[in-house]
């Protein structure tokens, strides 16, 4: 049986501050922002469809943004991260190794299903890196030992070739709007609220999840 969990708008000492602040302003009438309570310095945050999926204490939640609810919907194990892969939700595992000669394979890479009982895609690789996250058709890795310049790859699912990759860029600007910048392409202008340390991007590029420097999640929705 599934559990929707409602939405409720609890309030802590530091978003008291905020909500005042957004209040006093001229806010524009053609979007949404509100923060989502209960979660707070998420493993993973990510876009499925129109709703965002939220992993905290290993548990997979997804967060109704229309509605503003919640469910569990699944739970990752030891070495493992949520993706979406062609409009599904995966689990992406790995298992790194000690190798001794450099024609070792360092690193077992899978894609599951979200019933974990179907594999999508399974491939060794020599260098030691664990799964950050797909982008379409592409599995991006990031190097995994201890002080790693933190490299990332990408992998094609379709064939498994792993190329370097650099990530295209999110940064955050402004002070008194938030600016939010892709591919040094201004994406979003929203009125500053708070230290916004993260924010992922949808696909449609019309919302966008904000995280702030205390680990809690914003959203700011186009209407």
């Amino acid at each position: 049986m599934i559990i929707i969990v409602i939405y409720i708008f609890s309030k802590t000492n530091n978003i008291d501050e905020v909500e005042e602040r957004i209040e006093n302003e001229e806010i524009e009438k053609n979007y949404t922002l509100y923060y989502i309570p209960n979660f707070k310095n998420p493993e993973q945050f990510l876009w499925y469809k129109d709703d965002l999926l939220i992993v905290s204490n290993d548990e997979v939640f997804q967060f109704d943004i229309k509605n503003r609810i919640y469910e569990k919907v699944g739970r990752i194990k030891e070495n493992e991260g949520v993706g979406i892969y062609d409009n599904e939700v995966v689990y992406m595992r790995f298992e790194n190794h000690v190798i001794t000669s450099p024609e070792e394979y360092a690193t077992e890479i899978e894609i599951l299903s979200e019933g974990r009982d179907k594999k999508i895609f399974a491939k060794k690789y020599h260098e030691t890196v664990k799964p950050l996250k797909i982008i379409e058709e592409d599995l991006i890795l990031i190097d995994h030992y201890f002080n790693s310049p933190e490299r990332t790859y990408k992998v094609k699912l379709g064939n498994g070739e792993i190329e370097r990759y650099d990530i295209p860029e999110i940064s955050i600007q402004g002070t008194e709007y938030i600016k939010v910048f892709k591919d040094s392409k201004e994406k979003f202008k929203i009125p500053r609220f708070n230290n916004i340390i993260y924010a992922k991007i949808h696909s449609r590029k019309n919302k966008v999840a904000l995280m702030d420097e205390k680990g809690y999640i914003w959203l700011y929705i186009r209407q």
